[in-house]
């Protein structure tokens, strides 16, 4: 029921890495893998905190829950920036 009426809102899709951020963070929050994070859980957690698109939002994206959870799930974090070698004092330089 859920899912049916997020669907009927018909809300514009949100950005892939945006949603797969909220999912992560929404699993991390009720103590779950992305994998297992429930559709009610991220509903509610996404009504009481305004930066996280709304369930309408993340299936208007990926079509299904599960498609959404597993997308979160396979998504890497942004790396972090190598130091440039060449600027980094620890390089050895040979004569």
């Amino acid at each position: 029921m859920l899912a049916n009426a997020a669907r009927r809102a018909q809300s514009e899709p949100g950005g892939v890495e945006e949603i797969g951020a909220a999912l992560r963070k929404s699993a991390a929050e009720v103590g779950c893998s992305v994998e297992r994070l429930r559709m009610l859980d991220y509903q509610q957690q996404s009504e009481t905190d305004a930066a996280m698109p709304d369930l309408s939002a993340v299936l208007a994206t990926f079509t299904t829950w599960k498609s959404a959870r597993a997308a979160a799930a396979t998504a890497q974090p942004p790396a972090a920036p190598v130091p440039d070698a060449a600027s980094s004092d620890d390089s050895a330089q040979v004569a």
